[in-house]
């Protein structure tokens, strides 16, 4: 365990159970339990000792600066966006394959090298074509917009 974490289950003892009690809770086996941005400390018992907001650790109002990992990995429960384009290289216009979390309508733009938008569009079905006739030849980038799923991938126009 490292030693900034120590001091934040020592903090969150002695603020919720006292100073005495604390020093015991210190060497015991404690549970981590991460909801978002807020670690809640637990005892053996399973009783909480405390929770601290990750991004704004305040314990009685002294900030503690630490550290958070954890052994165990948390499953991630969203799938990745992510975009397939094909045919990739085009010319008159492109079909998007979508993976993850995606609804329609999805929102898309198209944008050149400087970042400038040339195409906005909103695609209401899966079967719905992009229309890349009117963009000349050149390198581009797609992105795709839809409620919490969002990527971007690269566009060749021939």
């Amino acid at each position: 365990m490292k030693r900034s974490i120590k001091l934040l289950i020592f903090a969150l003892a002695a603020s919720t159970v006292g100073m005495a009690n604390a020093q015991e809770l210190q060497h015991s086996q404690l549970d981590f339990v991460r909801n978002g941005s807020l670690l809640t400390v637990r005892s053996p018992s399973g009783k909480d000792i405390g929770t601290v907001d990750l991004e704004k650790p305040a314990v009685k109002g002294k900030v503690i600066a630490f550290t958070y990992s954890a052994k165990k990995k948390q499953k991630i429960e969203s799938v990745a966006s992510s975009i397939n384009i094909f045919p990739n290289p085009a010319s008159k216009e492109v079909n998007l394959q979508f993976k993850g979390s995606w609804k329609y309508p999805v929102d898309v733009q198209i944008f050149d090298k400087s970042g400038n938008t040339l195409q906005a569009t909103q695609l209401k079905s899966a079967e719905q074509p992009l229309n890349v006739e009117s963009l000349a030849q050149g390198f581009y980038i797609l992105k795709a917009q839809s409620g919490n799923a969002s990527a971007m991938e690269k566009l060749v126009v021939q």
